[in-house]
């Protein structure tokens, strides 16, 4: 759901009251090119729609956010910094899922040229007429243009919370050309004074970094390593201040002032050690049978789903499933065992009925393999009833009794079917 800027409570920014935040207050803005279009309602008051190409264009500790409105006017934190050529603020709001997400960037007045200038200059140096009501104006801005541009290169930030909106306030100032401001600096609607910060809420800041990652700019180093030919230096030292690099204790790690402290960490250890050797060590050898047992049963009700969850349920559903595993492996190799014979078997049986005959070599045709006519004449060449007949001669003068039981069928079928 979009907000107005005139329900946004800004807070009275005091860095000495901030906490430093670096590892959960990550920006990264990727902001898509696009248009824009100017939207009056029906007092008058004007506020910016971006019409962005992209999904997303900010992505906040790894939440997307996409921008939505921007609105330019009355600066709205006022106190802090306290730089007289600040003369507005530009507040940029992103809707996402769960919350919005408020980007505030403060507008010192400034002729040179930049890309914050650029930025503004596209859509603010257009006549539009000085009086417009609930009416809508699009811009055709250029291919290169979108809001990254109006974003500071490397500043620092100021985080806080207001009520559902998340906001980010920028430290640096960014250039805007005093004429294009003065276009819209009385149709913002009314918006809050600045308010103090409550008892129960925190205001973070966050350090230098590169926050819009163009083409070209390079993220700050912690440790430049320079050059030099002087003889007196280290030749192996490369940084003069290791420490802020290997850092075993950052800022980030020692928690929110007033919750936890080094001796309150100490004193929490020292009551949770305490607690657990009572716990296991001397409520198991007290005297009293009743307290004695009311532990084992409690220890029982404890252990005993831990014991069924892995023992009985953990370890008998992986045995059946490494099983089922190792049967559905034995049956697919068995498949492809049997599979592979039965091609062998069949390409060696067309190549025994296919097989040419070479020259010199002679081919045996059995008499069975031709077959009998209607009047048990056999087609077969005369060489294969020959040598039938042969063998019929031997295999009954092998038996004297004109008994052919010992003789092979093959051969017994041949004597019944051949002619005398």
């Amino acid at each position: 759901m979009s907000i107005n800027v005139s329900s946004l409570e800004p807070i009275i920014i005091e860095p000495e009251r901030s906490i430093r935040c670096d590892l959960l207050c990550k920006l990264r803005c990727t902001y898509s090119k696009g248009d824009i279009t100017y939207v009056y309602n029906k007092k008058g008051n004007l506020h910016f729609k971006y019409e962005g190409n992209g999904s997303m264009d900010v992505y906040f500790n790894n939440s997307a956010y996409k921008l939505d409105r921007i609105y330019i006017g009355e600066r709205r934190h006022k106190t802090y910094p306290n730089d007289p050529t600040i003369i507005g603020e530009c507040t940029l709001i992103h809707k996402g899922r769960d919350n919005n997400l408020i980007i505030c960037l403060l507008l010192r007045a400034s002729r040179g040229f930049c890309d914050s200038q650029d930025f503004f200059s596209q859509f603010l140096n257009v006549q539009v007429g000085q009086f417009n009501e609930n009416k809508k104006i699009k811009i055709r801005t250029s291919d290169e243009w979108s809001a990254q541009q109006a974003l500071p290169s490397n500043t620092s930030y100021y985080i806080y919370n207001d009520k559902k909106n998340k906001t980010i306030v920028f430290q640096h100032p960014v250039d805007i050309d005093p004429d294009n401001y003065k276009k819209v600096e009385n149709l913002l609607g009314p918006i809050k004074e600045e308010r103090a910060l409550g008892s129960d809420e925190f205001l973070y800041y966050h350090p230098v970094v590169n926050t819009t990652g163009k083409a070209g700019n390079k993220e700050i180093s912690k440790c430049i390593h320079k050059k030099s030919y002087s003889i007196d230096l280290d030749p192996h030292k490369s940084c003069d201040n290791d420490k802020e690099i290997f850092d075993d204790n950052p800022p980030e790690y020692d928690g929110i002032e007033g919750y936890e402290t080094v001796f309150g960490t100490t004193i929490v250890s020292l009551i949770l050690l305490v607690v657990s050797l009572c716990i296991f060590k001397l409520i198991p050898r007290t005297p009293i049978n009743f307290v004695r047992d009311i532990y084992k049963i409690i220890g029982f009700l404890i252990w005993f789903p831990i014991h069924f969850s892995y023992i009985w349920f953990g370890q008998l559903s992986t045995i059946s499933i490494f099983f089922c595993i190792f049967l559905l492996g034995y049956m697919h190799e068995r498949y492809l065992m049997l599979k592979k014979q039965v091609s062998k078997l069949s390409e060696n049986d067309e190549n025994n009925g296919n097989k040419p005959v070479n020259v010199g070599e002679s081919k045996v045709i059995a008499v069975n393999d031709v077959g009998l006519n209607d009047n048990n004449e056999t087609n077969a060449p005369q060489s294969a009833v020959n040598r039938v007949n042969n063998q019929n001669k031997v295999i009954k003068n092998n038996d004297n009794d004109d008994n052919i039981e010992n003789a092979p069928q093959s051969a017994v079928n041949r004597v019944i079917k051949a002619p005398n």
